[in-house]
């Protein structure tokens, strides 16, 4: 896609929902870092639904400020609900009428990739001891501090 004049002629931007809680947030800071460092800086960015900041807008005119002519929107959601089907559509609107130069394509949310799903199932499969009930031992948990 880039004609070599620019790194940042697309990028991918990761939305999550968002929260007030900056816990809430730091895995998704998390993932955003980790593929900035892994694929470039330019090429990743992170924005949330609501609650938090930076917003889609906020992301869209910096992108656009950068000279970035189009981004795919992967929402780190688990499946299409309102937001997805109704708000970030909208958003998607307004943006393109403000800013012409930037595409911006929605993506499906993570959670209907089937490969997501599958790594679900497995994860939530360690739960379930042989007999139907949770066996703390045999799952391998993160404590919290």
């Amino acid at each position: 896609m880039s004609d070599g004049n620019s790194v940042n002629d697309s990028c991918l931007l990761l939305m999550a929902h968002g929260s007030k809680n900056a816990n809430w947030l730091l895995p998704f800071q998390q993932l955003a870092n980790g593929l900035k460092q892994e694929v470039g800086e330019e090429r990743v960015r992170l924005c949330f639904m609501e609650l938090a900041s930076p917003s889609l807008e906020e992301v869209a005119r910096q992108l656009q400020r950068e000279g970035t002519k189009y981004a795919r929107l992967l929402p780190l959601f688990l499946a299409s609900g309102t937001h997805l089907c109704y708000d970030v559509p909208a958003q998607l609107d307004e943006l393109k009428k403000e800013l012409p130069d930037l595409a911006i394509d929605l993506l499906p949310p993570i959670g209907e990739n089937p490969q997501f799903a599958e790594l679900l199932r497995g994860l939530v499969k360690q739960y379930i001891h042989p007999n139907g009930d949770v066996d703390p031992s045999q799952v391998n948990v993160p404590t919290r501090g």
